[in-house]
């Protein structure tokens, strides 16, 4: 009985700091700080299938294609790495992942940076 309690103690632990590990290594890979949004500025996202363009201007406007459809994107907030934007009655979400990807919550698409600027 022994035995078999010293053998569940260290798979518990095993368990728990292999838990720990991951939660931490998640949330490193989500720390884009709001005054990195300046590194955002200037590039264009795409999504993989080339039909949803995000570009962040200069005037901190958003201009978000969609297919054919342009739309400029004017009040925009930044929290917790999240951008929640406002266009008519519409609300647009990008979830900021990286400085190379970010998430369009609207269409479920991860959108990559174009590497032409």
């Amino acid at each position: 009985m022994k035995t078999i309690k010293r053998i569940l103690a260290v798979a518990l632990l095993i368990i728990t700091l292999t838990a720990v590990g991951y939660f931490v290594y998640t949330g490193s890979r989500f720390s884009f700080k709001e005054e990195d949004y300046q590194a955002l500025i200037g590039n264009t996202y795409i999504s993989k299938n080339n039909d949803i363009s995000v570009r962040f201007e200069e005037d901190y406007s958003i201009e978000y294609t969609v297919g054919n459809v342009a739309k400029t994107l004017q009040e925009n907030t930044l929290k917790d790495g999240v951008i929640i934007c406002q266009y008519s009655e519409e609300e647009y979400r990008f979830v900021i992942i990286s400085e190379q990807t970010i998430f369009d919550v609207n269409r479920k698409q991860i959108l990559w940076r174009t590497d032409n600027e």
